[in-house]
């Protein structure tokens, strides 16, 4: 999954944000849904430096707190992010209903200023505001 996610943000360049790094976390054909990032994380890394380099960015999914606990991706791979010189995120709930509408946004923004970013980036029309 991540060597083809890979694989996209190489090839694609019509997008701003990548959403739904853990995909495979929420939907994957699997019993246990935990992922390894560990034995992963160079590919990840790759995926990180390539949006980097091409000036996009990623979003950090709340919907996980929810059905995990955690963000998706989670801390340790938000960190990786920024600590590569990640700067471009966003926020996203994947509510789908109202009563999810925000829920959780008041951690990320907490845990996002303690990671060290200084801002959530907005677009309007596929332009950073």
């Amino acid at each position: 999954f991540f060597l083809e996610t890979l694989k996209c943000v190489q090839t694609f360049d019509c997008f701003n944000i990548l959403g739904h790094l853990d995909y495979i976390m929420r939907y994957g054909p699997y019993t246990d849904k935990s992922v390894d990032h560990q034995a992963y994380q160079d590919i990840i890394d790759e995926i990180f430096k390539t949006l980097i380099s091409k000036g996009k960015g990623i979003e950090i999914n709340l919907s996980g707190i929810r059905r995990f606990g955690q963000s998706l991706p989670g801390y340790d791979q938000l960190k990786r992010y920024y600590d590569l010189g990640g700067r471009i995120i966003t926020i996203g709930t994947d509510s789908h209903d109202t009563e999810f509408v925000g829920m959780h946004v008041d951690k990320a923004i907490e845990m996002l200023t303690e990671i060290g970013f200084e801002d959530v980036t907005p677009f309007t029309q596929r332009k950073k505001d």
